[in-house]
């Protein structure tokens, strides 16, 4: 089986769709990975493991530049708590609102190092 186009790949992932066929949805919600794709029956479940490492680097480095802005912006002494509360604020919003997106993204790479159709045991 031939790999596919990365850019097709990237391109399900921002439409947080199944990186096999491109229709089945991710998640049920927000946040919830569903197990199987509902089109093709790809199973999602068996990519898990493998993302750990890409969102563990994803979210570190959300943070990291979190702490870069605080590092540069060098707010005034008084204005550190008022500082520190915005970026741990913005922090929070950034990894839990791009985590949908970023865990698409880590199951289409995962899809484009190993394709695989279908789960041949289930059938």
């Amino acid at each position: 089986m031939s790999r596919p186009a990365i850019s097709k790949l990237l391109s399900h992932a921002a439409r947080r769709r199944c990186p096999c066929c491109g229709r089945g949805r991710l998640f049920d919600g927000f946040f919830s990975l569903k197990h199987r794709c509902e089109t093709c029956d790809y199973d999602f479940d068996a990519s898990e493991g493998s993302t750990w490492f890409f969102m563990y680097m994803t979210s570190g480095g959300v943070i990291g530049v979190c702490f870069l802005i605080l590092f540069f912006w060098r707010p005034a002494r008084e204005e550190m708590v008022f500082a520190s509360s915005v970026m741990i604020g913005a922090a929070a919003v950034l990894l839990l609102g791009s985590l949908p997106w970023r865990k698409a993204v880590a199951i289409a790479l995962d899809y484009w190092i190993e394709p695989r159709v279908r789960d041949k045991a289930n059938e």
